[in-house]
């Protein structure tokens, strides 16, 4: 005891004579000693007995940014629960495992279960202003619900109608947005830059939309499908459906694959190198005439070349992360 009073209780020496202890530093001595052993008999915080999505939704990263608050009903409904947002975040984030049956339960009826997590992500960019976009068959086959991050907000969206065969789908969601222009791709000429913005990998590299820039490598895809352009520009998983433009702004095509390294090593013993195609513009405005009222409310192409940072502003803010359920 005489030990722990000393420990707990602060003295000084002045001119080598003891002086009084101080009561107050052995007030605070006990109470930070009290502390940590109620810490350690009440265990780890309770916060990782819910299922958290870290690192929260799109929609609540963008009111962080804003210095605001956001009013999307799932943020309001994390933000008051002191949890992050799980509703709006893709595949690919940490989930933590509940701890408490109790709490999984209350947490299910919030509406913020497991189930909440997407079945695939990709891309996919604006050509109305009133909502229609345009995106990857497969990113939307399964047929289920579907919400677009835009750079607006998220928005739900449904399936308008889809071209198996080029793998080209068209959604609608309501509200005004920005749109890109589409224009024919036969005088796309080979060497001609073309750039994607797009949401690649977002569980690991994050929402925030990406820009990959190259040149078009071939008038041809894979075995000379002349649907395609072979494109240089780089592409990961979660670019299907992202619009491939020119230096006009102008779309030329919508990203769709990367060459199988499987099948490049069982043919050649080698890997493919940065080997991208995309489905040709030509193709997307023939699969728009079976929707001439879509087709009506497309933007005219940009006839002139234009700065290239103008070009990606404008890509950027008519794309849309597409979250499949």
């Amino acid at each position: 005891m005489k030990r722990l009073k000393r420990a707990l209780c602060h003295t000084v020496t002045h001119q080598n004579r003891r002086v009084r202890s101080f009561p107050l530093a052995c007030i605070w001595g006990a109470l930070a000693l009290l502390t940590s052993a109620l810490t350690i008999l009440a265990g780890p915080p309770t916060q990782d007995t819910y299922f958290e999505f870290a690192p929260g939704s799109y929609c609540c990263y963008k009111a962080q940014q804003a210095s605001r608050s956001c009013d999307h009903k799932c943020c309001v409904r994390a933000e008051k629960s002191g949890r992050f947002c799980s509703i709006c975040v893709p595949v690919g984030s940490a989930v933590v495992k509940r701890k408490n049956d109790q709490r999984r339960s209350e947490s299910r009826e919030a509406g913020e279960s497991a189930s909440e997590v997407p079945k695939s992500t990709g891309s996919g960019f604006f050509i109305s202003e009133d909502g229609y976009l345009v995106t990857n068959e497969h990113v939307v086959k399964d047929r289920g619900q579907v919400r677009l991050v835009t750079s607006g907000g998220v928005v739900s969206a449904k399936v308008v109608r889809v071209d198996t065969a080029n793998d080209l789908a068209i959604l609608k969601a309501e509200g005004k947005f920005s749109a890109l222009p589409v224009a024919l791709s036969r005088s796309v000429r080979l060497g001609a830059t073309a750039a994607t913005v797009g949401f690649p990998n977002i569980g690991l590299q994050g929402f925030a939309p990406k820009l990959a820039k190259g040149e078009i490598a071939s008038l041809a895809g894979a075995q000379d499908d002349a649907r395609h352009f072979q494109i240089s520009a780089p592409i990961q998983p979660g670019n299907s459906g992202g619009a491939l433009v020119d230096e006009h702004g102008n779309v030329i095509g919508v990203v769709v694959a990367k060459l199988s390294q499987k099948a490049a090593l069982a043919t050649s013993g080698q890997l493919a190198e940065n080997v991208n195609y995309a489905v040709k513009s030509s193709f997307l405005l023939g699969f728009l005439e079976s929707l001439p009222d879509v087709a009506a409310k497309l933007k005219e192409p940009n006839p002139r070349e234009r700065k290239f940072e103008d070009v990606v502003k404008e890509a950027q803010e008519a794309s849309a992360l597409v979250l499949v359920y």
